[in-house]
């Protein structure tokens, strides 16, 4: 799966729903099932919304498209959610370089 020509921009991040996605995951064995699961399963009323969350949820935490991705092994092998999130972190922030650098940038050297 080919995300290159995906358009950039901002999107909402879709956290409970990307958790919930990647812990769904290992109950599948094809992706393609998967995705059609996700797409099904999204709360938002319109098909066309659902369709474009659950390609963002793919691109950030399923990027070589297919069900053997990181987040979802830790969620096999751990089922610790605390693990899951800060591997889904990384991750996110490695698929989205704007966000990691606006963080790096501006976040991170504020005091607490």
């Amino acid at each position: 799966m080919d995300f290159t020509d995906t358009p950039k921009k901002f999107q909402q991040l879709l956290w409970k729903e990307s958790i919930q996605a990647v812990k769904d995951s290992i109950r599948f064995t094809s992706f393609e099932t998967f995705r059609k699961h996700l797409q099904d399963s999204l709360p938002q009323n319109s098909s066309y919304t659902r369709k474009r969350y659950t390609s963002s949820i793919l691109k950030w935490f399923f990027p070589t498209g297919d069900l053997n991705s990181l987040p979802s092994l830790v969620w096999r092998h751990y089922r610790d959610e605390s693990i899951l999130r800060d591997v889904m972190r990384y991750q996110y922030l490695s698929r989205e370089p704007v966000i990691a650098e606006f963080i790096r940038q501006y976040l991170i050297p504020l005091k607490p």
